[in-house]
């Protein structure tokens, strides 16, 4: 197994404002990607939840505006 650095300090999530817990298998307690939502880190929840689905959507936008 690798070695993973742990963060000191839990971070925040950026959309919901709750605590990033590690993930049970990595340990891996530096969240998410929040963009397109904001440029912080989210959890996991809000990254399923919000982060990905707004992705997709911009990506069927984009394409969508291509057809007439």
């Amino acid at each position: 197994m690798t070695n993973i650095t742990r963060l000191s300090k839990p971070l925040t999530c950026s959309i919901c404002g709750e605590k990033i817990t590690p993930h049970p298998i990595s340990g891996w307690a530096g969240g998410n990607n929040a963009d397109p939502i904001n440029d912080g880190r989210c959890c996991d929840d809000c990254d399923a939840m919000v982060v990905i689905p707004e992705r997709i959507a911009r990506i069927y936008r984009a394409t969508r505006k291509d057809k007439p």
